[in-house]
């Protein structure tokens, strides 16, 4: 039997050894933010934004139709997702012990993961069909787990969809923190959240794909490496690369070589150089 790790209760332990990895989604561009700023629930977005009264209220308390915008400090910025499964039905009806109002606050506190892969796809196949790309942050759970102790809730259902059934079905303790939920019970989990945020994120990162919304996707940053370069990027190397050797070849032919290595030596160091 496993034995949790000192400070770690057994179902965090169990999670971790469940699911070693857990998956965030985000729309493209914001990996940026995320490294600067750490990754955020929408209320804290709003802190860090500095967003006026009203538009805090609005995108915490209230549903949001469309996607908004927050400017963040140093030019970045987060894209926050419309709520339309929650407005496919009347949330109220599906309410128990909490106000739609606080439900709201209470889903826009926490920064959402997920668990199964399955759910990041059907997330992604959501998006494709409104034509918008997503970034896939893939965390190590073990790691994140152990940053973020004290904060970790966790839930069974689909907290951001409403069941078909109605009657009363999400309330306050639609959310349980991990230290108290039984540990042979992880299977059951379908959401694992952090209260507040996640600091220091690429510390606790594997990788991040970028899915297009055509259908390609590329890997734009891994762990052990700062950054993964485009295909952009690796088209202008090739291309510098390919005009030195040109303007190499043509030093060469018009001055006298001082032996017959002399050009391959030159070119060699610029090949080296160029590809470093």
């Amino acid at each position: 039997m496993r034995t949790a790790p000192e400070g770690q209760t057994a179902a965090a332990t169990a999670l971790a050894a469940r699911y070693p990895a857990l998956w965030h989604c985000c729309f493209i561009g914001a990996w940026p933010g995320i490294c600067a700023f750490g990754l955020h629930s929408v209320a804290s977005l709003t802190e860090l934004a500095a967003a006026p009264a009203p538009l805090r209220k609005h995108v915490v308390q209230e549903l949001r139709t469309h996607p908004e915008r927050l400017e963040l400090p140093d030019g970045h910025h987060a894209v926050l997702r419309d709520q339309a499964p929650l407005r496919s039905r009347r949330l109220e009806r599906h309410l128990k012990d909490i106000g739609e109002a606080d439900w709201l606050a209470l889903l826009n506190a926490r920064v959402f993961l997920f668990n199964r892969e399955p759910d990041v796809r059907r997330l992604l196949g959501a998006y494709k069909d409104k034509a918008e790309g997503q970034d896939v942050i893939k965390l190590k759970t073990a790691a994140l787990l152990a940053a973020c102790q004290g904060r970790v809730e966790v839930t069974t259902g689909n907290s951001g969809a409403l069941p078909r059934t109605t009657g009363p079905s999400r309330g306050r303790d639609t959310f349980m923190p991990l230290a108290t939920f039984p540990a042979n019970e992880v299977g059951t989990i379908k959401e694992v959240t952090v209260l507040g945020g996640i600091d220091n994120v690429p510390a606790l990162t594997s990788s991040v794909i970028r899915h297009h919304s055509d259908g390609t996707k590329r890997r734009i940053w891994l762990e052990g490496r700062r950054s993964w370069p485009s295909r952009a990027s690796r088209a202008e190397r090739r291309r510098t690369l390919i005009v030195g050797l040109l303007a190499l070849r043509s030093l060469a032919s018009t001055r006298p070589h001082s032996g017959p290595h002399s050009a391959p030596v030159q070119a060699q160091r610029l090949t080296r150089s160029h590809c470093c």
